[in-house]
């Protein structure tokens, strides 16, 4: 029993080695791959030859109203690119509206990561149930693969709901109870924001959406899944399908649409940018898009639920100090994410000292990723400021050029202002109203400094 034990032992070591050294520490030597992908910025302000309007979608019952009224009016093809899909009553609702879709001969096309859903946390007999339908096609955006352990930081983050060529959706939201639905847990719940990019035909924006789209879903990462053989995928289809029409009885789809058509804003310019594809380190196109863009404005506002700068991402800041920046983020102490907190808590500080800096202290987290610059342009999608997002992950963003839509996007944020504390160069609170907020527990404290502690040499995967 020993010598099993002892051989069991060794097993262990040498596989956590084996992945540390090819998941981890690989990335503390590689350098950002060259990439033939870059964005002229001096094109994002010019006005485009067609109508372009921009609908943004901030409350959580309605984002979910308008995904299942794109869908309900899909006629060719639907494309769907998501993070992640919680297995809950939203995702089944979805799902189900996407099955609906397809037995009208609409295409769809779905990619979702890897390693989220193709892994532990995937549910399989739902992916059989519905690849098993003809016209819809599933893939994993690359799967675990235990001989590739580097490729596993390599994951998707774009969240996009594209419809005819003509919608195109993308925001922070993945599919799931949380950015969708009231819960008993407000702590499981949090705000978001999409915003939705359309015209009066097939867009031009669109179509470049769809455009990357093609290439994420028909990359080398792409895996396509073929259907198992099973007795219960019709089965759990038509449950699927019966979960949705039960959810949409009510829904007045007409409504919907006038609401969506009311709401939207003519912009002069909508530009979808995105990160290039590859594994490991990816060259920073998306931070470098941005930084080049806030070149022309004095001030900018930033909203992310994690901010966590790297040294290389610090070195590419360092010729932004003579703006008025301000920065929102969620606050430290009530932050579920103790591995983003703890990136975060070792540049705080120094953020005070030279930008604006709010903590969010609402009943519900914020996981919003926006960017505003001057009074014209606004930023939305799936974004983080931090190394993941900057290096890593598959990432895209919608820049808006608009004086309105802008305006719109400030008096949405300063919502989250009101409920927020800012904070001084010395990491206290100033006064609001008269009060701040209480003080951490000592146990939160504590477990901070910890896993400031064990993070320290991995800012680059925070």
């Amino acid at each position: 029993m020993k010598r099993i034990l002892k051989i069991v032992s060794y097993a262990i070591f040498i596989g956590f080695s084996y992945l540390f050294i090819f998941a981890v520490l690989v990335y503390k030597v590689h350098q950002p791959l060259p990439t033939d992908l870059s964005y002229d910025v001096s094109t994002f302000k010019t006005t485009a030859s067609g109508e372009t309007y921009a609908y943004l979608v901030e409350e959580r019952y309605h984002a979910l109203e308008v995904r299942l009224a794109l869908i309900e009016k899909a006629q060719e093809t639907i494309d769907v690119s998501y993070y992640a899909m919680h297995p809950n009553q939203s995702r089944d609702i979805f799902y189900g509206a996407l099955l609906e879709a397809a037995e009208r001969d609409v295409m769809v096309r779905i990619i979702v990561d890897g390693f989220i859903e193709g892994g532990v946390f995937g549910d399989r007999e739902i992916v059989d149930a519905l690849i098993a339908h003809e016209n819809i096609t599933f893939s994993y955006y690359e799967p675990v693969n235990l001989l590739r352990p580097y490729a596993i930081q390599n994951r998707l983050h774009d969240k996009l709901l594209l419809i005819d060529d003509q919608y195109g959706l993308t925001g922070g939201r993945n599919i799931g109870d949380r950015y969708f639905m009231d819960l008993d847990d407000s702590r499981d719940m949090v705000h978001d924001r999409d915003v939705l990019i359309f015209g009066l035909d097939h867009h031009e924006t669109v179509i470049t959406m769809r455009e990357y789209f093609d290439t994420l879903f028909n990359s080398r990462y792409s895996a396509v899944q073929t259907a198992r053989t099973s007795s219960n995928n019709d089965e759990i289809a038509e449950n699927l399908r019966a979960i949705y029409r039960d959810y949409v009885k009510d829904y007045d789809f007409t409504a919907i649409e006038n609401t969506i058509l009311n709401g939207a804003i003519l912009v002069n310019r909508a530009t979808f940018i995105h990160s290039p594809l590859n594994r490991m380190q990816k060259h920073p196109v998306v931070l470098e898009t941005m930084l080049a863009l806030a070149e022309d404005y004095d001030t900018v506002f930033v909203q992310s639920p994690y901010v966590i700068l790297d040294r290389a991402m610090r070195e590419m800041f360092n010729d932004y100090d003579d703006k008025t920046i301000t920065i929102l983020t969620n606050n430290w102490i009530n932050n579920p994410n103790i591995f983003a907190v703890s990136g975060y808590m070792r540049i705080r500080n120094d953020l005070a000292a030279t930008t604006d800096l709010y903590e969010y202290y609402g009943e519900i987290g914020i996981h919003s990723k926006t960017i505003l610059m001057g009074s014209d342009i606004s930023v939305i999608g799936s974004f983080n400021i931090d190394p993941r997002s900057a290096f890593l992950s598959t990432e895209s963003m919608i820049v808006i050029y608009s004086e309105t839509f802008t305006s719109h996007m400030y008096d949405t944020v300063d919502t989250y202002i009101a409920d927020s504390y800012r904070v001084d160069a010395s990491g206290d609170y100033i006064e609001q109203d008269g009060s701040v907020p209480s003080e951490a527990s000592r146990l939160r404290k504590i477990a901070v400094r910890i896993t400031m502690g064990l993070t320290w040499f991995f800012d680059e995967m925070l």
